[in-house]
């Protein structure tokens, strides 16, 4: 199981996913990272990325990202950034290798202010607040839409993010571990797993009180 969440800030973007891989031939379970970042000097793409289905097949896709981007968007000569970028992310898209997964990439060209899309299969569509794996459940959409600020900052998308990554792992099996943070800002990736995330879950409690308490004084206010 995968719980992935990103969502498109007012300073740049924000990716959150667990951690918690099963082999599917023996049943094992193990820890490793479903956020991924690239940033080449040369080529001026920073991206990151995160994914919900096969992991070899989004590893594949985040190296023809890496590898074949850069050539796909000096094909495109009019129209807007963000449309430039989604229809070369289209064609590197249009691979039998993006089938059966889900993708969230936030990515910036030469310091520009990023941009986010959401993939699935060969299907590029610009996002803004997007959940994949056992993310996209109507609990965790209700829990993001009613907590969803606006304008939604990156440290809010971090906060948002920590927090359904933490239900996912506490509530539904086969989610552990993390969550993995990855931020793009123009063209500046941070990752790796937030310092203030152990804050975060003794803030995520007290939310949990208080929404408990105000519900309690609702339902009494009702008598």
């Amino acid at each position: 199981m995968t719980v992935c969440a990103g969502f498109h800030c007012s300073d740049g973007v924000v990716l959150c996913a667990d951690r918690q891989h099963t082999d599917a031939t023996y049943g094992m379970k193990f820890q490793r990272g479903k956020v991924w970042l690239s940033s080449s000097q040369f080529t001026g793409v920073s991206f990151i990325f995160t994914y919900s289905g096969s992991p070899s097949a989004a590893k594949v896709m985040f190296h023809k990202i890496r590898d074949e981007f850069g050539a796909e968007f000096e094909k495109e000569k009019t129209g807007p950034l963000e449309r430039k970028i989604n229809r070369a992310l289209g064609r590197v898209y249009a691979s039998k290798d993006s089938k059966g997964i889900d993708t969230l990439i936030g990515l910036s060209l030469d310091g520009s202010s990023p941009c986010m899309v959401r993939t699935h299969g060969q299907k590029v569509v610009e996002a803004s607040a997007e959940l994949l794996g056992v993310g996209d459940s109507s609990v965790l959409h209700y829990l993001s839409d009613l907590l969803l600020a606006s304008p939604m900052n990156v440290s809010r998308g971090i906060s948002l993010g920590c927090y359904l990554v933490s239900c996912a792992n506490r509530y539904i099996s086969g989610c552990g571990g993390g969550p993995d943070i990855a931020v793009l800002r123009s063209g500046v990736i941070q990752g790796g797993k937030d310092k203030a995330v152990a804050k975060r879950r003794t803030m995520f409690k007290q939310f949990e009180k208080q929404v408990r308490s105000a519900f309690f004084k609702l339902s009494v206010s009702q008598k």
